[in-house]
């Protein structure tokens, strides 16, 4: 088990944690995560500008669109069949033409959501969904998804953290669990709180409210 302190870049908190994975496979982590972040950085530095003023209004709308930056960053920074698997921040930052590609994907996530209702869970399902996805660390897909119950569940679990009972009971789920919180925090994750998540479902649902308005009064 190995000790690991970093500093969240957002809040400034010192974070602290412990892992099975080795310096060699935290490294990879970072820059995995390095990468995901940097990817449309500019090779000529000329181009500099134009690339960050494309990553910062692309940022913007994809926060307008998910009403927050953790889920908008998920987003941006996960391969898209749309984009031939490229980065949909990398392909916005590129050119013009792939900041409005990237815009009109959104505008059309926005109009047409299809967000499916979750399932009907009970305490111990959505407890069992949640440390799978936290373990896999997949917490991208479901706030893409906007499963607001399952999301909450998964940011309580990493700060709720593994119970110390759990080293003696099961010793490997134990790790497995301190492992995937400290990777959580690595991958920008520590401010999706579970009060954060309602405030997000809660800026959805007026969002979605909002659109019906808008719609409804087309219809007229």
């Amino acid at each position: 088990m190995t000790a690991v302190a970093v500093t969240d870049p957002g809040s400034g908190r010192r974070l602290t944690g412990s892992t099975t994975a080795s310096a060699t496979q935290m490294v990879a982590v970072l820059i995995e995560d390095h990468r995901e972040r940097a990817e449309a950085d500019p090779v000529d530095p000329s181009l500099a500008e134009e690339k960050r003023s494309r990553r910062e209004k692309i940022t913007s709308v994809a926060v307008s669109v998910f009403g927050d930056e953790t889920i908008a960053r998920a987003w941006l920074t996960r391969p898209h069949c749309d984009f031939d698997d490229r980065r949909p921040l990398a392909v916005a930052a590129r050119d013009d033409c792939g900041l409005a590609a990237v815009t009109a994907k959104l505008a059309s996530l926005d109009a047409h959501p299809h967000v499916e209702a979750p399932p009907a869970r009970t305490v111990r399902t959505l407890y069992a969904e949640a440390l799978d996805v936290l373990l896999r660390g997949e917490m991208a897909d479901v706030a893409v998804a906007r499963d607001w119950d399952l999301l909450s569940e998964v940011a309580r679990l990493a700060f709720d953290d593994a119970s110390t009972d759990l080293a003696v009971t099961d010793p490997s789920l134990f790790a497995a669990w301190r492992e995937a919180v400290t990777k959580f925090h690595l991958k920008g994750w520590t401010n999706m709180t579970p009060q954060r998540v309602e405030e997000v479902r809660k800026r959805a649902a007026e969002r979605a409210a909002e659109r019906q308005r808008r719609d409804a009064a087309t219809l007229r």
